[in-house]
């Protein structure tokens, strides 16, 4: 290992992204407990799938029962998943050809929640890619969080990593 290894931390962003959040919590800029809508506008209406699908196997989405709150995002209760442990999952992605999350494409973000907000913990995606701050802020919590730990460098780069 030199001083430029490279590493993928996947899922411990989820601990660098709650951490920026809790600060933001802590300034008075977020709640955790107020609809996340509010701040993330994609997630002000979220369709949940479950288990439930047409006569022909298609996804039937119905809306969510409750909104997303920061809460539910930080305790894996939002109901996002991942489809390495959620076969429902995978049958979303199969019938709409939606991409996988590890592809890291935008696309694979844009999947319905599978059980409703607040009613079950699943491990998924709920933290990973929240920007609650614009992306300079973002940045700038990244770096102050980040510096501590003496990480002097951090981006997501998946085709870096693949290379090396």
């Amino acid at each position: 290992m030199t001083r430029d290894s490279v590493f993928w931390i996947a899922s411990m962003t989820k601990a660098i992204t709650s951490t920026a959040a809790m600060q933001l919590v802590e300034q008075g800029k977020l709640s955790l407990d107020a609809p996340i809508g509010k701040v993330l506008p994609d997630l002000a209406s979220p369709a949940s799938a479950g288990s439930a699908s047409t006569p022909t196997g298609a996804p039937q989405l119905r809306p969510a029962k409750n909104p997303i709150t920061l809460r539910h995002l930080m305790t894996h209760t939002a109901g996002f998943c991942y489809d390495t442990w959620n076969g429902d999952m995978v049958k979303f992605l199969t019938k709409t050809g939606t991409p996988r999350v590890a592809t890291c494409k935008n696309a694979a973000l844009k999947v319905p929640i599978m059980s409703d907000p607040g009613t079950r913990w699943e491990y998924g995606t709920n933290i990973d890619f929240r920007r609650p701050s614009g992306r300079g802020r973002k940045r700038q919590a990244a770096r102050r969080i980040l510096s501590r730990a003496s990480v002097h460098a951090a981006r997501h780069d998946r085709h870096r990593l693949q290379a090396r």
